[in-house]
């Protein structure tokens, strides 16, 4: 597996609280290894691209990727309620 991110997950990533990277760099060092752990709620999206995949990093933050074989491209990181 293979990690990415665009310049668009690191700019919304630093306007997070401190205490929510701190979460989120925990939950991805978890992730890397293991993307499958219940905490996540790992899912597709349903919709327009079925590529994009969505894990929780608290209850009321996630992280959304585009999956493309073995690499996931972060692309955003903030609150659920963002659309």
């Amino acid at each position: 597996m293979r990690n990415r991110a665009t310049p668009d997950f690191w700019d919304c990533y630093n306007k997070l609280p401190a205490g929510i990277q701190r979460t989120a760099d925990r939950k991805f060092e978890l992730f890397k290894k293991n993307p499958k752990h219940p905490s996540f709620n790992f899912h597709f999206v349903h919709g327009e691209d079925e590529r994009i995949a969505r894990v929780k990093i608290t209850r009321y933050y996630r992280a959304e990727a585009i999956v493309e074989g073995e690499t996931y491209t972060w692309f955003y990181i903030g609150p659920h309620d963002r659309h």
